[in-house]
């Protein structure tokens, strides 16, 4: 069983079969470094690891706010404020965007690759449980991961920015590589990440100025 003799799907999600054929391609590169590398990436793209994720940014955040009280160099409060912003763009996103791709994998129930290609190569196919098989759409890991880079960027050097968008790239390609994605998926994720965490840093921005005004 193909993609193709799937329903309703031929333009909007197959792709006139570019989606199953980009998974192919992807998902044919092998090595015991590569599928280690693979699996690391999808690792850290992993809902799961948001609160480490979230106790090491408030560290961040209070050391740079003690230090720039300590060195009297003035924006210690703007700084806070901005970590602040980030920080609940983050949760709500989390929480928010969670439910979100959680309805939208049940409603539309598409299955993974592994269930409707027999020559799937997965990588360490124990991570995952089998009650997951038709929960591909859209990738939650895209979206975690869009959610992380994109809600940090108001706090991201250049440099950091551009590890944040390899990372981006890097979990989507790997979700197809251990696979458990079709590209459909990843890109679903990576757009549904972009505008959740859009939506929150509007909603988030208009309640800190009505805080400030407040205050």
């Amino acid at each position: 069983m193909t993609l193709l003799t799937l329903p309703d799907k031929t333009m909007m999600y197959d792709w006139f079969g570019l989606n199953e054929s980009i998974f192919r391609f992807v998902n044919s590169f092998h090595g015991e470094t590569y599928d280690l590398v693979m699996l690391l990436l999808t690792r850290i793209g992993d809902r799961h690891n948001f609160p480490y994720y979230m106790g090491a940014l408030i560290v961040c955040a209070l050391l740079g706010f003690i230090a720039k009280k300590i060195h009297s160099k003035g924006g210690a409060k703007q700084s806070l404020v901005l970590w602040l912003g980030v920080l609940l763009v983050l949760v709500g996103g989390y929480f928010g965007g969670g439910w979100t791709v959680k309805e939208i994998k049940e409603t539309f129930a598409y299955p993974r690759p592994y269930a409707v290609l027999s020559d799937v190569h997965m990588i360490d196919p124990g991570y995952y449980g089998k009650d997951d098989d038709h929960h591909s759409f859209p990738s939650g890991h895209a979206f975690f991961i869009t959610l992380m880079v994109i809600g940090l960027w108001p706090v991201l050097s250049d440099y950091l920015r551009s590890v944040g968008l390899f990372l981006i790239l890097g979990v989507g390609w790997s979700r197809m590589a251990v696979g458990m994605h079709f590209p459909a998926d990843v890109l679903a994720g990576i757009i549904l990440g972009v505008v959740v965490t859009a939506v929150m840093q509007m909603i988030v921005s208009r309640v800190l100025s009505v805080f400030r005004l407040r205050t």
